[in-house]
């Protein structure tokens, strides 16, 4: 039998050609389409039908440690946008280089400038990125 294992350490996360790092301890990446891919009609009757979703809008879910460099990668590629010298952030690639896991995705923007919290301990910045076209590939490790 062989022993399958993932390494959060090969989980990746590419924004506009720029690798993401310094994930913050626990749930550092989350992704998933915004709506379900099918939704389901039943007839009086009994009888059952499906519509294919057709969006492919996916929220994308990063938690960066407060001292990651890659907050200000995220902050400038916001501001970027907003300022008009960008057209949204650019493709944005997520990979579970350990395992099959792999989303792709073209026309993603940064939703909200993660929130600052300033006190005594280190605290973490979470950055929520749409992304319009996403394809998305669960996979085991």
């Amino acid at each position: 039998m062989t022993m399958l294992t993932y390494d959060p350490e090969k989980a990746l996360v590419l924004v506009d050609g720029v690798a993401i790092s310094g994930f913050a301890d626990g749930t550092a990446i989350t992704l998933a389409y915004d709506e379900p891919r099918f939704s389901t009609s039943v007839g009086q009757g009994g009888s059952v039908a499906i519509a294919r979703n057709a969006s492919k809008l996916a929220t994308l879910t990063i938690t960066l440690q407060q001292t990651s460099a890659s907050n200000d990668v995220l902050s400038g590629l916001m501001q970027a946008h907003m300022t008009g010298l960008k057209n949204g952030i650019g493709i944005v690639t997520v990979l579970d280089a350990s395992g099959r896991t792999a989303a792709a995705a073209t026309d993603c923007y940064i939703e909200n400038m993660a929130q600052i919290v300033l006190g005594k301990e280190i605290t973490n910045r979470e950055w929520v990125i749409k992304l319009a076209r996403a394809e998305i590939f669960v996979g085991g490790n």
